[in-house]
Order: structure tokens, then sequence, then C-alpha cells
């Protein structure tokens, strides 16, 4: 089975956490290892001088935005794109490592360890993109293997989720009119 990588898109109050899990559920179905990896956590890698407060909610948002345009700035639109590739390239290196220490006479060889071979029934879901430009490098670098799943809901249902996550990350103590 092929190496597979999806990469997520969708406008803010869309929950990608149900989009995630029900992929992976469906990958692991198909006896694929499925691996994550966030966006903004892997752009904290490049030093912007901002901050990212991890609440309230909104705020969060808007100093991810903001963190993220910073990156994309000082190194590209594509910046974002590149650090999820380089995630994953780190991942499999890691993990050939792995598997040569704990089954030596199985190790692969030099060539094999490298992180530019694929695993096959290994899947990564990469969360989320926001610009042409990564999905275009993702698509360059991997190919057919690469798969863009956009997920949408109406804006009145991503208003409400945002709303009642701007509550409980405020500790439910404000109104319906403040977390609008």
């Amino acid at each position: 089975a092929p190496e597979l990588i999806f990469g997520l898109v969708a406008p803010i109050g869309v929950d990608l956490d149900l989009v995630a899990d029900v992929l992976s559920q469906s990958l692991k179905e198909m006896d694929y290892q499925t691996h994550q990896f966030r966006v903004t956590r892997l752009m904290r890698e490049i030093s912007t001088g901002l901050t990212v407060a991890d609440s309230p909610y909104i705020q969060s948002f808007k100093d991810r935005i903001a963190y993220a345009n910073e990156v994309r700035r000082l190194l590209g639109d594509d910046a974002l794109a590149a650090l999820a590739i380089s995630a994953i390239r780190s991942f499999l290196a890691e993990e050939r490592e792995r598997r040569a220490v704990a089954d030596p006479v199985q190790s692969p060889s030099a060539e094999e360890r490298t992180e530019e071979v694929p695993l096959s029934n290994h899947s990564y879901i990469i969360r989320q993109f926001k610009r042409p430009e990564e999905i275009a490098l993702f698509r360059n670098v991997y190919g057919r293997q690469f798969v863009l799943v956009s997920a949408y809901t109406s804006q009145q249902a991503r208003a409400k989720r945002i709303e009642e996550n701007e509550r409980q990350s405020q500790g439910g103590l404000i109104s319906d009119t403040e977390a609008s």
C-alpha cells in the first residue's frame, strides 16, 4: 500500500478534529498507520518575535494567523508547507532508525534508511493548508500520493462553534453577546 499524504483545508470554525479522526479511522480500517502534523505547531520552530496565546479561543486564532503570516513574510508563501514536508522527512528518518535498532537483522540498507524512501501503509494528515502555494508544493513533491481534503459547514454552524469554543475557553463565564 503506497504512502499517502492528506492535506486538510477548511474555514475557521469547521471541526477539523472530527474530520481528522474520521479520516484516521478509515485509514486504520485499510491497515494504514496515520500520523498527524499541525502546521500551527510546526511554524513555531521559526522564531518571529510574536507570541501565540492558548486562550481565549478567538485570540488564539488571531495570534496563530499573525504568526503564520509573519513566517510567510520571512520565508515565502510556501514556508509552512515546507515545514510540514520537513516534519514528514524527520519522522521517516526516525522511524527507520527505530526499526533498525529494534531488529538489527532486518535492518534496511543505507539506501533504504533515507528519509526519501516512503514507508508503505503509512499516511500523514497535515492540518491545515491556507494558501494555494502550500498545496502546490505538496503536489509537486508528492504527486498523486497527495490528497487534498476540503471540509465545509455552513457559516451559521461555524459561528456557533466558534462562539461555544470562545465561551468554554473563558470558563463559560461570558454571555452569547460577548462570545459573538
